[in-house]
C-alpha cells in the first residue's frame, strides 16, 4: 500500500530579510527565483522550489508542501475532511495557489497538490569510488571531476519542532498516510518510561526518511537535507558556508538512523540546512523501532554536538 503522497515538495518560510536568506543559500548552492512577494531557491537545473521565503517580522514556518497523486490528493482531502478540519482549494496569503491547503494540529499550514516530483539532475559525472578492493576507476583521476562548486540535486527531507511526536505522527500518518520508519526514544532518571525525542517519516519506498519531527515546546523549523555526490561536494560547500561567513556547523559525520553522511550549517536565524549523501533506501517491507538515544546517536561517529543543535528559536505561535 503506497502512502497518500509522494514526496516532499518543498518548505516556505517567513524570515525578516529574504535577501539574506538568498544570499546564505546561494553559497549553499542553490539558485535563486524571485517573485516580486518571495524568493525562492531551487537545485541547479531542477524546476521546483525547495526553499520560499516570504518576508515577515521574524523567522516562522509558514507552510510544508507534499506532492500527490490524483488519487492520493483525494484521499489526503477525505482524510483532513473527517477530522473535521476545514479544506481550501485557494493559499493563504503569500503562498502559491495549487492543490489543497489546510491547518495540521499545531495550527500550521499544509499543502497538498497533484503533481510529478521533478525529476533531480543526475550525477553520471561522480567518479566511482575505488574501496576495499572493489576499483572500478582505472585510468581516470578523481580529483579532476571532483565538485569544484556545491551543486545539491534535491531536498532530500525536513524535520521540524513539535509539542508532540506522538500526536504528529498520529496526524501526519493519518492525513498523509506518512509511514513511520523509526524513533530515537530517551528515559532521563526518574521518567516512569521512555518517551520519543525525534520521530522519522516515509512515504514507503524510497529514503528512510523524507519528513520526521523533533521533541519541543511548540512547533518550528529544525532543518532542510539536499542530496549530494558525497564527501567531496560535502566539504567543497562546508568550505563555500564559511567563506560566506556561516557561524556555526555540525560534521562530516554519519547518522545511526538513516545511515546517511551529514553535514549541518547554521542557517541565519539558528536554524540548519544539511548536505546528505549515502542514505538508506526501504521498501514497505521496512519495519520501524523504537531506538534507545544510547544505541542509536545523532552521529555515529563526528565532532561534537553543538549545545544549539536541538534549540527551537522561533517564537510560540501567538507570542
Amino acid at each position: 500500500m503506497s502512502t497518500y503522497v509522494t514526496s516532499l515538495r518543498h518548505v516556505a518560510l517567513t524570515v525578516p530579510d529574504p535577501a539574506v536568506g538568498r544570499d546564505f543559500y546561494q553559497a549553499f548552492g542553490l539558485e535563486t527565483h524571485e517573485r516580486s512577494d518571495k524568493v525562492a531557491m531551487r537545485c541547479y537545473g531542477r524546476d521546483q522550489d525547495q526553499i520560499v521565503m516570504l518576508e515577515g517580522s521574524e523567522k516562522k514556518i509558514h507552510h510544508y508542501s507534499f506532492t500527490a497523486t490524483d488519487e492520493g490528493l483525494n484521499k489526503v482531502r477525505e482524510r483532513v475532511l473527517a477530522r473535521n478540519i476545514e479544506v481550501f482549494d485557494e493559499a493563504p496569503d503569500g503562498a502559491d495557489n495549487g492543490g489543497i491547503w489546510f491547518k495540521d494540529f499545531e495550527d500550521m499550514w499544509v499543502n497538498v497538490t497533484d503533481v510529478e516530483p521533478a525529476t533531480p539532475v543526475s550525477y553520471e559525472h561522480v567518479p566511482e569510488v575505488n574501496v576495499g578492493g572493489r576499483y572500478p576507476r582505472v585510468d581516470v583521476p578523481a580529483w579532476r571531476s571532483s565538485p569544484k562548486e556545491p551543486r545539491p540535486r534535491r531536498l532530500g527531507h525536513s524535520l521540524m519542532f513539535t509539542s508532540s511526536i506522538p500526536d504528529a505522527q498520529e496526524f501526519y500518518g493519518d492525513v498523509l498516510g506518512l509511514r513511520l520508519s523509526d524513533r530515537i526514544v530517551a528515559q532521563p532518571p526518574g521518567a516512569p518510561e521512555p518517551f520519543p525525542v525525534v520521530a522519522f517519516m516515509n512515504v514507503g519506498e524510497g529514503d528512510h526518511h523524507v519528513f520526521g519531527f523533533v521533541q519541543g515546546t511548540h512547533r518550528g523549523f529544525h532543518h532542510a537535507s539536499f542530496e549530494v555526490s558525497g564527501l567531496d561536494e560535502m566539504a567543497v560547500g562546508a568550505d563555500k558556508l564559511n567563506s560566506a561567513g556561516a557561524t556555526m556547523c555540525f560534521g562530516l559525520g554519519r547518522h545511526a538512523l538513516g545511515s546517511n553522511l551529514f553535514h549541518y550549517t547554521r542557517d541565519p536565524w539558528g536554524s540548519w540546512v544539511e548536505y546528505f549523501s549515502d542514505i538508506d533506501q526501504i521498501t514497505t517491507a521496512w519495519e520501524a523501532k523504537d531506538w534507545p538515544d544510547s544505541e542509536a546517536p545523532v552521529a555515529m561517529w563526528g565532532p561534537p554536538q553543538p549545545d544549539e543543535f536541538f534549540q527551537n528559536h522561533e517564537s510560540t505561535p501567538g507570542s
